[in-house]
Protein backbone atom coordinates (compact mmCIF):
# COMPACT_ATOMS: atom_id res chain seq x y z
CA UNK A 1 0.00 0.00 0.00
CA UNK A 2 2.98 2.32 0.71
CA UNK A 3 4.11 1.97 -2.75
CA UNK A 4 0.34 3.10 -4.16
CA UNK A 5 0.57 5.84 -1.86
CA UNK A 6 3.44 7.24 -2.92
CA UNK A 7 2.87 6.62 -6.45
CA UNK A 8 0.18 9.00 -5.80
CA UNK A 9 1.84 11.84 -4.49
CA UNK A 10 3.72 11.87 -7.29
CA UNK A 11 1.40 13.20 -9.78
CA UNK A 12 0.68 16.67 -10.12
CA UNK A 13 -1.11 18.50 -6.94
CA UNK A 14 -3.96 18.43 -8.65
CA UNK A 15 -4.36 14.86 -8.78
CA UNK A 16 -2.39 13.31 -6.07
CA UNK A 17 -5.85 13.47 -3.68
CA UNK A 18 -8.23 12.07 -5.86
CA UNK A 19 -5.43 8.72 -6.75
CA UNK A 20 -4.50 8.79 -2.93
CA UNK A 21 -9.05 8.46 -1.88
CA UNK A 22 -9.00 5.44 -4.61
CA UNK A 23 -7.37 3.75 -2.14
CA UNK A 24 -10.25 3.70 0.20
CA UNK A 25 -11.39 1.05 -0.82
CA UNK A 26 -8.35 -1.34 -0.08
CA UNK A 27 -8.49 0.62 3.50
CA UNK A 28 -12.00 -0.12 4.27
CA UNK A 29 -10.84 -3.86 3.16
CA UNK A 30 -8.11 -3.79 5.93
CA UNK A 31 -10.65 -2.25 8.37
CA UNK A 32 -12.87 -5.02 7.88
CA UNK A 33 -10.31 -7.71 8.14
CA UNK A 34 -8.62 -6.53 11.25
CA UNK A 35 -12.73 -6.32 12.41
CA UNK A 36 -12.60 -10.27 12.27
CA UNK A 37 -9.37 -9.96 14.44
CA UNK A 38 -10.99 -7.84 17.04
CA UNK A 39 -14.01 -9.98 17.13
CA UNK A 40 -11.67 -12.93 18.05
CA UNK A 41 -9.56 -10.72 20.74
CA UNK A 42 -6.44 -10.29 18.77
CA UNK A 43 -4.68 -6.81 18.16
CA UNK A 44 -2.27 -6.45 15.51
CA UNK A 45 -0.14 -3.43 17.08
CA UNK A 46 1.82 -2.64 14.27
CA UNK A 47 -0.43 -1.38 11.24
CA UNK A 48 1.32 0.94 9.03
CA UNK A 49 0.97 1.08 4.90
CA UNK A 50 4.05 -1.10 5.04
CA UNK A 51 2.48 -3.89 6.30
CA UNK A 52 -0.60 -4.08 3.84
CA UNK A 53 -0.29 -5.79 0.49
CA UNK A 54 -2.10 -5.06 -2.51
CA UNK A 55 -2.55 -7.71 -5.03
CA UNK A 56 -3.06 -7.67 -8.77
CA UNK A 57 -6.66 -9.15 -8.60
CA UNK A 58 -7.70 -6.67 -5.79
CA UNK A 59 -6.96 -8.64 -2.75
CA UNK A 60 -5.93 -6.62 0.68
CA UNK A 61 -3.22 -8.69 2.47
CA UNK A 62 -2.42 -7.73 5.64
CA UNK A 63 1.52 -8.47 6.75
CA UNK A 64 3.46 -8.53 9.95
CA UNK A 65 1.71 -10.24 12.73
CA UNK A 66 5.06 -10.42 15.14
CA UNK A 67 3.73 -8.02 17.25
CA UNK A 68 0.26 -8.87 17.84
CA UNK A 69 -1.74 -9.48 20.85
CA UNK A 70 -4.46 -11.87 22.23
CA UNK A 71 -6.66 -9.62 24.21
CA UNK A 72 -8.92 -12.86 25.54
CA UNK A 73 -8.62 -16.67 26.35
CA UNK A 74 -8.99 -19.12 24.26
CA UNK A 75 -9.84 -21.92 25.84
CA UNK A 76 -10.31 -24.74 23.13
CA UNK A 77 -6.05 -23.84 21.80
CA UNK A 78 -4.36 -23.10 25.47
CA UNK A 79 -6.43 -25.32 27.88
CA UNK A 80 -3.66 -24.80 30.43
CA UNK A 81 -3.89 -23.03 34.06
CA UNK A 82 -4.69 -19.02 33.07
CA UNK A 83 -7.45 -17.35 34.55
CA UNK A 84 -10.35 -16.32 32.37
CA UNK A 85 -9.42 -12.56 31.01
CA UNK A 86 -5.47 -13.30 31.50
CA UNK A 87 -3.72 -11.59 28.40
CA UNK A 88 -2.35 -15.17 26.59
CA UNK A 89 0.22 -14.94 23.27
CA UNK A 90 0.39 -18.01 21.43
CA UNK A 91 4.05 -19.66 20.46
CA UNK A 92 4.60 -17.34 17.65
CA UNK A 93 4.00 -14.28 19.79
CA UNK A 94 5.95 -15.32 22.95
CA UNK A 95 8.85 -12.85 24.05
CA UNK A 96 7.57 -10.08 22.34
CA UNK A 97 4.89 -8.22 24.64
CA UNK A 98 7.91 -7.34 27.53
CA UNK A 99 7.16 -4.86 30.58
CA UNK A 100 8.30 -1.38 29.97
CA UNK A 101 8.82 -1.96 25.91
CA UNK A 102 7.93 -0.07 23.17
CA UNK A 103 5.93 -2.39 20.59
CA UNK A 104 5.29 -0.60 17.16
CA UNK A 105 6.09 1.75 14.46
CA UNK A 106 6.26 5.45 16.30
CA UNK A 107 4.36 7.44 13.21
CA UNK A 108 1.04 4.79 13.80
CA UNK A 109 1.58 4.40 17.32
CA UNK A 110 -1.16 5.10 19.76
CA UNK A 111 -1.12 7.07 22.88
CA UNK A 112 -1.16 4.10 24.96
CA UNK A 113 1.74 2.11 23.18
CA UNK A 114 3.82 5.34 23.99
CA UNK A 115 2.15 5.29 27.73
CA UNK A 116 0.26 3.36 29.87
CA UNK A 117 -1.56 6.10 31.76
CA UNK A 118 -3.77 6.47 28.36
CA UNK A 119 -5.08 2.88 28.74
CA UNK A 120 -4.49 -0.48 27.65
CA UNK A 121 -3.54 -2.24 24.55
CA UNK A 122 -6.57 -3.10 23.17
CA UNK A 123 -9.04 -3.14 19.43
CA UNK A 124 -9.22 0.73 19.66
CA UNK A 125 -5.23 0.80 19.57
CA UNK A 126 -5.46 -1.12 16.10
CA UNK A 127 -8.43 1.65 15.20
CA UNK A 128 -5.54 4.51 15.82
CA UNK A 129 -3.15 2.84 13.68
CA UNK A 130 -5.58 2.94 10.56
CA UNK A 131 -6.73 6.74 11.35
CA UNK A 132 -3.38 7.33 10.97
CA UNK A 133 -3.06 5.55 7.32
CA UNK A 134 -6.45 7.31 6.64
CA UNK A 135 -4.03 9.99 7.53
CA UNK A 136 -2.08 9.79 5.22
CA UNK A 137 -4.39 9.10 2.23
CA UNK A 138 -5.91 12.26 2.60
CA UNK A 139 -2.89 14.45 3.30
CA UNK A 140 0.00 12.64 1.56
CA UNK A 141 1.90 13.11 4.69
CA UNK A 142 2.42 11.57 8.21
CA UNK A 143 0.27 13.15 11.21
CA UNK A 144 4.08 12.63 13.00
CA UNK A 145 7.52 13.52 11.62
CA UNK A 146 11.37 13.93 12.61
CA UNK A 147 13.14 11.59 14.70
CA UNK A 148 11.60 8.60 17.09
CA UNK A 149 12.17 10.64 20.50
CA UNK A 150 10.25 13.62 18.73
CA UNK A 151 7.09 11.70 17.40
CA UNK A 152 6.92 9.73 20.53
CA UNK A 153 7.07 12.37 22.75
CA UNK A 154 4.34 14.19 20.34
CA UNK A 155 2.35 10.91 20.64
CA UNK A 156 2.63 10.60 24.31
CA UNK A 157 1.45 14.22 25.07
CA UNK A 158 -2.17 15.62 26.04
CA UNK A 159 -2.36 17.68 22.71
CA UNK A 160 -4.86 16.71 20.71
CA UNK A 161 -3.86 14.57 17.71
CA UNK A 162 -3.44 16.55 14.59
CA UNK A 163 -6.54 16.96 11.91
CA UNK A 164 -6.24 16.36 8.18
CA UNK A 165 -7.94 19.74 7.76
CA UNK A 166 -4.71 21.78 9.09
CA UNK A 167 -3.27 20.26 6.09
CA UNK A 168 -6.12 21.14 3.43
CA UNK A 169 -9.34 22.95 3.19
CA UNK A 170 -10.27 20.97 0.49
CA UNK A 171 -11.17 17.37 2.17
CA UNK A 172 -14.06 15.37 2.01
CA UNK A 173 -15.14 16.75 5.67
CA UNK A 174 -16.52 13.39 6.70
CA UNK A 175 -13.35 11.24 6.24
CA UNK A 176 -11.70 14.15 8.37
CA UNK A 177 -14.47 13.92 10.94
CA UNK A 178 -13.90 10.17 10.92
CA UNK A 179 -10.14 10.37 11.24
CA UNK A 180 -10.27 12.30 13.70
CA UNK A 181 -12.53 10.11 15.80
CA UNK A 182 -10.01 7.20 15.19
CA UNK A 183 -6.88 9.66 16.09
CA UNK A 184 -8.65 10.55 19.66
CA UNK A 185 -6.18 10.42 21.87
CA UNK A 186 -8.75 9.45 24.32
CA UNK A 187 -9.57 5.71 23.81
CA UNK A 188 -13.05 6.39 25.14
CA UNK A 189 -13.71 7.96 21.86
CA UNK A 190 -12.26 6.41 19.52
CA UNK A 191 -14.36 3.73 17.48
CA UNK A 192 -15.02 0.60 19.56
CA UNK A 193 -13.09 -1.78 17.20
CA UNK A 194 -12.16 -1.82 13.15
CA UNK A 195 -15.65 -3.03 12.30
CA UNK A 196 -16.97 0.25 13.07
CA UNK A 197 -14.78 2.32 11.53
CA UNK A 198 -14.94 0.05 8.62
CA UNK A 199 -19.40 1.24 8.70
CA UNK A 200 -17.95 4.70 8.45
CA UNK A 201 -16.64 4.50 5.59
CA UNK A 202 -18.78 2.45 3.31
CA UNK A 203 -20.91 5.06 4.43
CA UNK A 204 -19.02 7.53 3.29
CA UNK A 205 -18.15 5.61 -0.38
CA UNK A 206 -21.55 4.58 -0.79
CA UNK A 207 -23.46 8.16 -0.47
CA UNK A 208 -25.01 7.13 2.95
CA UNK A 209 -24.69 9.58 5.57
CA UNK A 210 -22.09 9.51 8.29
CA UNK A 211 -22.84 9.40 11.62
CA UNK A 212 -19.76 11.07 13.02
CA UNK A 213 -20.12 14.10 11.33
CA UNK A 214 -22.44 16.95 12.25
CA UNK A 215 -24.19 17.63 8.77
CA UNK A 216 -25.68 20.76 8.01
CA UNK A 217 -29.13 21.07 6.38
CA UNK A 218 -27.47 22.07 3.47
CA UNK A 219 -25.21 19.69 3.40
CA UNK A 220 -27.59 16.83 3.88
CA UNK A 221 -29.51 18.19 1.03
CA UNK A 222 -26.33 18.74 -0.98
CA UNK A 223 -25.85 14.53 0.01
CA UNK A 224 -29.25 13.57 -0.66
CA UNK A 225 -29.31 15.12 -3.99
CA UNK A 226 -25.89 13.03 -4.89
CA UNK A 227 -27.50 10.12 -3.66
CA UNK A 228 -30.65 10.29 -5.28
CA UNK A 229 -29.50 11.77 -8.45
CA UNK A 230 -30.86 9.31 -10.93
CA UNK A 231 -33.94 9.10 -8.87
CA UNK A 232 -34.20 12.98 -8.62
CA UNK A 233 -33.54 13.54 -12.79
CA UNK A 234 -36.17 10.99 -13.64
CA UNK A 235 -38.73 12.74 -11.35
CA UNK A 236 -37.34 16.17 -12.72
CA UNK A 237 -37.87 14.84 -16.28
CA UNK A 238 -41.13 14.14 -14.75
CA UNK A 239 -42.58 17.20 -13.52
CA UNK A 240 -41.29 18.91 -16.61
CA UNK A 241 -42.96 16.59 -18.73
CA UNK A 242 -45.95 17.30 -16.64
CA UNK A 243 -45.64 20.82 -17.06
CA UNK A 244 -44.88 20.76 -21.08
CA UNK A 245 -47.95 18.49 -21.00
CA UNK A 246 -50.23 20.92 -18.46
CA UNK A 247 -48.37 23.67 -20.71
CA UNK A 248 -49.50 22.70 -24.44
CA UNK A 249 -52.89 21.33 -22.86
CA UNK A 250 -53.33 24.72 -21.93
CA UNK A 251 -52.14 26.34 -24.83
CA UNK A 252 -54.20 24.39 -27.28
CA UNK A 253 -57.32 24.31 -24.83
CA UNK A 254 -56.93 27.93 -25.12
CA UNK A 255 -56.07 28.16 -28.88
CA UNK A 256 -59.79 25.62 -29.17
CA UNK A 257 -61.39 28.01 -26.76
CA UNK A 258 -60.40 31.02 -29.53
CA UNK A 259 -61.21 29.17 -32.35
CA UNK A 260 -64.89 27.81 -30.00
CA UNK A 261 -65.13 32.05 -29.98
CA UNK A 262 -64.86 32.71 -33.48
CA UNK A 263 -66.95 29.79 -34.44
CA UNK A 264 -69.86 31.69 -32.26
CA UNK A 265 -69.34 35.24 -33.55
CA UNK A 266 -68.83 33.97 -37.08
CA UNK A 267 -72.10 31.79 -36.87
CA UNK A 268 -73.86 34.66 -35.07
CA UNK A 269 -72.56 37.06 -37.70
CA UNK A 270 -74.38 34.45 -40.05
CA UNK A 271 -77.32 34.41 -38.61
CA UNK A 272 -77.61 37.89 -38.28
CA UNK A 273 -77.13 38.20 -42.04
CA UNK A 274 -79.49 35.36 -42.56
CA UNK A 275 -82.35 37.45 -40.50
CA UNK A 276 -81.68 40.49 -42.38
CA UNK A 277 -81.90 38.25 -45.69
CA UNK A 278 -85.01 37.09 -44.17
CA UNK A 279 -86.26 40.47 -43.17
CA UNK A 280 -85.43 41.72 -46.58
CA UNK A 281 -87.10 39.08 -48.77
CA UNK A 282 -89.77 39.90 -46.65
CA UNK A 283 -89.79 43.31 -47.19
CA UNK A 284 -89.34 42.58 -51.05
CA UNK A 285 -91.84 39.83 -51.17
CA UNK A 286 -94.49 42.63 -49.33
CA UNK A 287 -93.50 44.82 -51.98
CA UNK A 288 -94.10 43.32 -54.60
CA UNK A 289 -97.69 42.40 -53.15
CA UNK A 290 -97.69 45.69 -52.66
CA UNK A 291 -97.20 46.57 -56.18
CA UNK A 292 -99.22 43.90 -57.33
CA UNK A 293 -101.93 44.76 -55.56
CA UNK A 294 -101.67 48.11 -56.88
CA UNK A 295 -100.78 46.81 -60.32
CA UNK A 296 -104.36 44.67 -60.41
CA UNK A 297 -106.20 47.61 -58.63
CA UNK A 298 -104.65 49.83 -61.79
CA UNK A 299 -105.42 47.28 -64.39
CA UNK A 300 -109.02 46.95 -62.68
CA UNK A 301 -109.73 50.30 -62.85
CA UNK A 302 -108.13 50.53 -66.15
CA UNK A 303 -110.32 48.01 -67.61
CA UNK A 304 -113.37 49.27 -65.59
CA UNK A 305 -112.75 52.94 -67.66
CA UNK A 306 -112.05 51.24 -70.85
CA UNK A 307 -115.29 49.31 -70.20
CA UNK A 308 -117.15 52.04 -69.72
CA UNK A 309 -115.70 54.00 -72.53
CA UNK A 310 -116.27 50.98 -74.58
CA UNK A 311 -119.61 51.20 -74.16
CA UNK A 312 -120.42 54.93 -74.41
CA UNK A 313 -118.50 54.68 -77.59
CA UNK A 314 -121.19 51.99 -79.09
CA UNK A 315 -123.75 53.61 -77.22
CA UNK A 316 -123.08 56.72 -79.29
CA UNK A 317 -121.81 54.55 -82.57
CA UNK A 318 -125.41 53.19 -82.80
CA UNK A 319 -127.07 56.90 -82.31
CA UNK A 320 -125.35 58.44 -85.07
CA UNK A 321 -125.27 57.61 -89.12
CA UNK A 322 -122.41 57.22 -91.45
CA UNK A 323 -123.33 60.38 -93.13
CA UNK A 324 -123.08 62.48 -89.45
CA UNK A 325 -119.33 61.31 -89.16
CA UNK A 326 -118.34 64.18 -91.49
CA UNK A 327 -120.65 66.56 -89.99
CA UNK A 328 -118.90 68.93 -87.41
CA UNK A 329 -122.30 70.45 -86.23
CA UNK A 330 -123.99 66.96 -85.91
CA UNK A 331 -121.02 65.44 -84.17
CA UNK A 332 -119.95 67.96 -81.69
CA UNK A 333 -122.87 67.37 -79.19
CA UNK A 334 -122.19 63.84 -79.43
CA UNK A 335 -118.52 64.02 -78.42
CA UNK A 336 -119.62 66.77 -75.97
CA UNK A 337 -121.86 64.30 -74.44
CA UNK A 338 -118.98 61.79 -74.14
CA UNK A 339 -116.58 63.89 -72.69
CA UNK A 340 -119.25 64.53 -69.99
CA UNK A 341 -120.04 61.06 -69.17
CA UNK A 342 -116.30 60.81 -69.03
CA UNK A 343 -115.10 63.54 -67.58
CA UNK A 344 -111.27 61.54 -67.31
CA UNK A 345 -110.72 61.74 -70.85
CA UNK A 346 -109.06 64.89 -72.03
CA UNK A 347 -111.06 64.94 -75.70
CA UNK A 348 -112.56 63.66 -78.08
CA UNK A 349 -112.42 63.14 -82.01
CA UNK A 350 -114.17 62.25 -85.64
CA UNK A 351 -111.63 60.92 -87.46
CA UNK A 352 -113.07 59.92 -91.01
CA UNK A 353 -111.13 57.85 -93.94
CA UNK A 354 -107.90 58.26 -94.49
CA UNK A 355 -107.42 59.94 -91.24
CA UNK A 356 -109.51 63.42 -91.60
CA UNK A 357 -110.53 65.22 -87.99
CA UNK A 358 -114.06 65.80 -88.60
CA UNK A 359 -115.04 66.99 -85.24
CA UNK A 360 -113.23 67.93 -81.68
CA UNK A 361 -114.73 68.55 -78.38
CA UNK A 362 -113.54 70.46 -77.23
CA UNK A 363 -112.64 72.46 -80.22
CA UNK A 364 -109.45 74.13 -78.09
Amino acid sequence: MQAAIDEACARPPDEAQGERLKLLNPLIDVCEAMSYAHSRGVVHRDLKPDNIILGEFGETIILDWGLAKVQREWQSEYPDDASPGTTRLGPAMAGMTVDGEILGTPAFMAPEQVDSRFGEVNARTDVYALGTILYDLLTGVLPYQGDIAVMLARVGDRRPSPSPRERSGSLPLELVAICEKAMNKDQGERFEHAGCMAEQLRAYRDGRVVSVYAYSPRELFRRFVARNKTMLLAGLVAVLALLIGAGLAVHWALRADAARQRVIEEHGRAERARMRAEQAVEGVAGLANDLQRIADQTAASLNESLERLADALRVTAEAISEDDLTDRAVMRPYLAALRKRLPQCESFWTVTPPGILAAVEPQS
